[in-house]
């Protein structure tokens, strides 16, 4: 999988995520894996990058719009990210915008998104984040302030339910494991927690 990162970016996120498993810091693993430092593709490397990158799970349209948002409005990616904006990214382009984005912004706080794309090597995520500054979404585009706050508030909104619903499922999982084993007491408890959940699913406020 590291080996078929579409781009030095992919690389780097999947190296991450396997040396934290196998304990290990990022930089010996990638040195294990006998790294070398990535030269412009041959044209024959060309039509093999294509195919990785076409392999890449393509966004959904929530995805897409909460990506953009982040991109176009960095002056939130700290809220974004505080309600768990790289857990419903993982695993995808996404993600990797995701880390991006932190990383740029944590050399400078006030950042525009053109830098973030002068910032990238070339890839599916700089082709991305081109297209969204050349055809950005209209509200967006339209520089009104109380609709991007409005719309930053549904955003959260939705990725607040989304960790409840996620929560929710691993709850189900858990009880039903404690009914398989009998574990009457444990049960019960694992049924409070999820009134609460439903309660907080059906809150008009969440």
């Amino acid at each position: 999988m590291i080996a078929a990162a579409a781009s030095p970016l992919q690389r780097s996120v999947f190296v991450s995520h396997f040396a934290e498993k196998l304990g290990m810091a990022p930089g010996q693993l990638d040195t294990h894996l006998g790294a070398s430092p990535r030269s412009a593709p041959t044209v024959s490397e060309v039509p093999q990058q294509k195919a990785r990158e076409e392999r890449l799970a393509p966004l959904s349209m929530a995805q897409k719009q909460l990506v953009e948002f982040m991109i176009l409005q960095p002056r939130y990616f700290s809220r974004l990210e505080e309600a768990g904006i790289r857990q419903n990214l993982a695993g995808g382009l996404g993600e990797i915008l995701f880390l991006q984005q932190k990383s740029l912004l944590a050399r400078n706080p006030e950042a525009e998104p053109e830098e973030l794309l002068t910032s990238m090597p070339d890839g599916a995520e700089r082709n991305f984040v081109a297209e969204l500054l050349i055809r950005p979404p209209i509200l967006d585009a339209s520089g009104d302030e109380k609709k991007q706050q409005e719309e930053l508030d549904d955003l959260l909104h939705y990725l607040r339910r989304i960790h409840l619903k996620k929560s929710a499922d691993e709850l189900m999982e858990r009880m039903q494991n404690a009914e398989r084993e009998g574990n009457i007491v444990l049960l019960q408890e694992l049924m409070i927690e999820q009134v609460a959940i439903h309660r907080q699913l059906h809150d008009k406020q969440v």
